[in-house]
């Protein structure tokens, strides 16, 4: 890593943080106005739902593609050119003629924001110490509940008083400040760095004989926990970005709420959420096997989507949302695990762009057939069915959770923790 000035690292965390939860505003806001378009485009949901999945599609594939390239990006000049390239789509939505339109629009928008996860765990690896990763993990973790909330909060205010298409132009002039923004501040803290130093600890003494830093070898029970893990990602995304999607269309025709409150309520979810990244941090301090941690989340999420299931038919918005609100949280979790702590768990033994960028494109293999799915879904079989297909998912996510822990349980505990852990 490269040494700096903890005041330098902490300027560092605070941009990190404040660029990628405003990425959120450029990326979620069709997922918030979806019920809005819908009425004024007069298209059914699985084609407004096919817009989010050609977005997660490319958004997916190219943060699995980036990843194995972040280790030969500059991360100043692509996540630059990311945000600029984001803002223009966001700007060319606010004149779409119609839903057709939208879907490559926000197709391109996903393959140009691909590129930022995997780069923002990189300079977090580069840059920052052991005594500030957990600072960092903590505000960075953040980033997800607080961006999805301001844009579903700004989405529900926008609704209300303006047209939709107000909440596109907002997003442009956010990424196009962000891109400014991320460029000097990488400029500056490039400038500022006062040298290479290895990342010392007990796993770097081990290996400190091997030629060129070679990676240590890890063995394949913990590779295939590993593989698992991400594919459960892959499941609680599906599950937690069809609920992002289309719980705001369920509070309106299954509820009879109005679009603002539904859209309003729907800020529940990833506010609550950021309890996840609260609790995992001080469940890991006493805990420190993350596997174990995810099968308890999913665990809470399957008992969440067992008791929303028995209750449907009170038809309780109350106990809909309050079990959405546990389920998203838990599956924040299990994202935040998969796409950060793993990938700067490992980071011994793995290039930690390259996984970051295998992480999150797993999980948003689960987005991008999340919302069309869910959609396609609605339209057939109405909400109850929607219900039953996030509970399956669910439940097979934490069969899955338990399956990486069997495989990791001889080698995980072995493995040494770095100090942030």
């Amino acid at each position: 890593m490269l040494k700096l000035s903890d005041a330098k690292q902490n300027k560092l965390i605070y941009v990190i943080s404040i660029m990628y939860a405003s990425v959120y505003l450029a990326k979620l806001n069709y997922g918030a106005l979806a019920v809005e378009i819908i009425k004024e485009m007069g298209c059914s949901k699985s084609a407004a739902g096919l817009v989010g999945s050609f977005f997660f599609f490319s958004y997916g594939v190219g943060q699995v593609v980036n990843g194995f390239l972040a280790k030969y990006m500059n991360e100043k000049y692509f996540m630059t050119a990311a945000l600029f390239g984001s803002a223009l789509c966001n700007l060319a939505m606010c004149f779409a003629p119609n839903i057709g339109v939208m879907k490559y629009i926000w197709f391109v928008n996903g393959i140009v924001m691909s590129p930022l996860w995997c780069n923002v765990v990189k300079v977090q690896g580069k840059y920052i110490s052991e005594k500030n990763m957990p600072k960092s993990l903590s505000l960075v973790g953040l980033t997800t509940p607080f961006g999805t909330a301001i844009n579903y909060g700004l989405c529900a205010v926008i609704i209300l008083f303006v047209n939709w298409r107000v909440s596109f132009y907002i997003a442009a002039a956010l990424m196009t400040f962000m891109a400014i923004l991320w460029y000097f501040t990488l400029n500056d803290i490039e400038h500022s760095a006062e040298g290479v130093v290895a990342v010392t600890g007990k796993m770097d003494e081990k290996t400190d004989d091997k030629s060129d830093g070679a990676k240590a070898k890890i063995p394949t029970a913990v590779l295939t926990g590993l593989i698992i893990m991400f594919a459960a990602g892959g499941f609680t995304q599906f599950a937690r970005e069809g609920m992002n999607a289309w719980v705001p269309s369920i509070l309106y025709e299954v509820y009879d709420m109005p679009t603002t409150l539904s859209v309003a309520l729907t800020l529940l979810l990833p506010l609550v959420s950021a309890l996840s990244n609260f609790s995992l941090v001080v469940i890991e301090r006493k805990c420190k096997d993350f596997l174990l941690i995810s099968v308890l989340f999913v665990g809470l999420a399957s008992l969440s989507m067992a008791i929303l299931l028995m209750c449907y038919p009170l038809n309780s918005a109350v106990i809909t949302l309050t079990c959405f609100i546990i389920v998203s949280m838990c599956c924040a979790a299990i994202a935040n695990i998969t796409t950060n702590h793993i990938p700067l768990f490992y980071r011994d033994r793995f290039d930690t762009g390259s996984m970051a960028g295998i992480g999150q494109g797993a999980c948003y293999v689960g987005s991008t057939l999340s919302t069309f799915t869910l959609g396609y879904v609605a339209d057939k079989g109405g909400w109850y069915n929607v219900f039953l297909v996030l509970g399956a998912v669910i439940i097979f996510s934490c069969v899955m959770c338990v399956a990486a822990k069997i495989f990791t349980r001889e080698h995980h505990h072995r493995h040494p923790r770095y100090k942030f852990h």
